[in-house]
């Protein structure tokens, strides 16, 4: 168990910091704001700190301060996807941004 638990860290931790790293880039290369969008796994072991941020907008410093300190890195089934800001926005559908929602709400509605 401990093997898994380490390779579950290890390689989603790898690919966030990918998609930390790209978002970066974009935004320093090639002057554009791209932000990350949150989304958790929503499981049974979802932690409350990760859950309660599903559908929420981060910046790639704000998500690898979050994963550097209290635990955060180990065992998370949570993910991060580029996405575009403009004007403030973030470039997603309203259907998209409504499932988010709705996942998160009955997540937590779940835990009660």
């Amino acid at each position: 168990s401990y093997a898994k638990q380490l390779a579950q860290t290890e390689i989603t931790g790898a690919l966030r910091k990918a998609r930390q790293d790209e978002a970066t880039e974009a935004n320093v290369l090639l002057g554009l704001n791209v932000a990350l969008l949150w989304s958790s796994a929503l499981i049974p072991t979802t932690r409350i700190t990760h859950g309660s941020l599903h559908g929420s907008i981060k910046t790639p410093q704000w998500v690898a301060d979050f994963y550097s300190k209290d635990g955060n890195r180990h065992n998370c089934h949570c993910a991060q996807t580029e996405v575009l800001i403009v004007d403030g926005e973030a470039q997603m559908t309203q259907r998209a941004q409504e499932r988010y929602a709705e996942a998160k709400s009955a997540w937590l509605s779940s835990r009660n």
